[in-house]
C-alpha cells in the first residue's frame, strides 16, 4: 500500500507543479492523510470517495485527535457495491471539465467492486 501510495502521489506532484491537474479523487480513500499532511493539497480540490461508515469513522477520528477539515476537502460516500461514483461526485461539486487526478487506495475485492473505478474512467478526459 505504501509503495502504490508513493507512486501515486509523485506523479500527482509532477502534475500539480505542471499546474495540470486541479482536482484530487481518491477512491477508497479510507484513512488517507493526504489532504492533512502535503503543502500542495491546498492547491487542489480534493474529494476522498468511500463508503459511508468509513468516512464517519474518520472524521470521528479527526475530531478526537482535533485536526480540523481542510476547506478545500469533499468527502463523497457511495456505497461501492450500488451507486455510481461519477453521479455522486457530481453531487460533491466535482467539475468534469476541470484537471483532475484518480487515486485508487482500495483493494477490490470482487468484479463488482470495480465498478466505481470503471464508471470513473467516463469522466477522464484525453
Amino acid at each position: 500500500m505504501a509503495i502504490r501510495a508513493r507512486v501515486a502521489e509523485d506523479a500527482l506532484t509532477a502534475m500539480v507543479a505542471k499546474r495540470s491537474v486541479e482536482q484530487l479523487v481518491i477512491l477508497g480513500a479510507g484513512l488517507d492523510t493526504y489532504a492533512y499532511r502535503e503543502d500542495l493539497a491546498e492547491k487542489l480540490r480534493i474529494f476522498e470517495v468511500d463508503s459511508p461508515e468509513t468516512q464517519l469513522w474518520k472524521c470521528e477520528l479527526l475530531r478526537k485527535a482535533a485536526i480540523e477539515l481542510p476547506s478545500n476537502l469533499a468527502f463523497v460516500s457511495i456505497d461501492f457495491e450500488r451507486e455510481l461514483s461519477p453521479v455522486a461526485l457530481d453531487a460533491a461539486s466535482f467539475d468534469s471539465t476541470q484537471p483532475k487526478f484518480f487515486s485508487v487506495f482500495r483493494s477490490f475485492s470482487s468484479r463488482a467492486n470495480w465498478a466505481p473505478v470503471s464508471q470513473s474512467s467516463a469522466l477522464v478526459t484525453p
